[in-house]
């Protein structure tokens, strides 16, 4: 005790010295805000990958929401661009007036499974029953057609995959007359064939095609582009083949498309044929 007591009292001036150093240092770095910012670098290099770290935690936290923000608005652009007119006038004002009801609705779903290498490729979506699903609705994603509903559980649908044997769509060229009907052939998963086409006149590579007389899908919604014409005839027809608009190895999110008004005009399809 003796000799610390010695120790301070021998370095008492050196130990004031380094304490004034250290009042007068804090002193100067608060006098001025370029001083105060020279200061602090220090304790910014060592707080800054923690602030950093915490700005990613906080934006991962906000990711849902945000995507949630973002999937509603890409919904209601769905349902003002696809909304098909009828003759010149929209379907707004065929139906709004009386029944409130656009002829689409569209809910998102999650893609829980999803294959692409089997002859019946499927979907499996996050949506059922409880949901408003039910078979026969049609999938799409925001870059083109994907399937139909085929299986419905309380929370979950299947869904036939455009790349099915049994799948079959009529589409038209965007800027043109000419239709077909759509197949796959089982060879890629980028691909497809369109057959019954009537005449090769007004077709290029790289026309787009797309959805026609459809009570499923909304008209004009993308399918694919020309990437090769058949010029042999097969049965009194051409075919072509197209390069899918969706790559369906990568698909995460789709649309489950209602058409508000699909029972009403079954009934009404059935009830002609029945009188015939």
């Amino acid at each position: 005790m003796k000799n610390l007591v010695e120790f301070i009292r021998r370095y008492a001036a050196v130990f004031l010295f380094f304490l004034l150093e250290i009042i007068s240092i804090s002193l100067i770095i608060s006098s001025t805000s370029y001083k105060q910012w020279k200061g602090g670098k220090v304790v910014r290099e060592v707080t800054g990958p923690v602030l950093k770290q915490r700005a990613k935690a906080s934006s991962y936290l906000h990711l849902r929401r945000e995507n949630r923000n973002l999937m509603e608005l890409e919904r209601e652009l769905f349902r003002q661009a696809y909304n098909t007119d009828i003759g010149n006038r929209t379907v707004t004002e065929i139906y709004m007036d009386s029944l409130k009801q656009p002829l689409f609705e569209y809910t998102a779903a999650k893609v829980l499974e999803n294959t692409t290498f089997l002859p019946d490729n499927y979907l499996i979506l996050d949506k059922g029953a409880m949901d408003g699903v039910h078979s026969g609705m049609g999938i799409l994603s925001d870059k083109g057609v994907v399937g139909i509903v085929k299986d419905v559980s309380p929370h979950f649908c299947t869904v036939m995959s455009l790349l099915h044997s049994r799948f079959s769509l009529s589409v038209i060229l965007k800027d043109g007359v000419v239709t077909g009907v759509l197949y796959w052939d089982g060879k890629s998963h980028r691909k497809a064939l369109i057959r019954n086409v009537s005449t090769l006149g007004q077709i290029k590579i790289g026309d787009t095609l797309v959805t026609h007389h459809s009570l499923i899908f909304p008209s004009h919604y993308p399918v694919g582009t020309v990437s090769k014409i058949h010029t042999e005839v097969e049965d009194g027809f051409y075919s072509l083949e197209i390069r899918l608009s969706n790559a369906f190895d990568r698909m995460n999110t789709v649309w489950i498309v209602r058409n508000n008004y699909q029972e009403e005009i079954q009934t009404l399809r059935d009830s002609t044929f029945r009188h015939e």
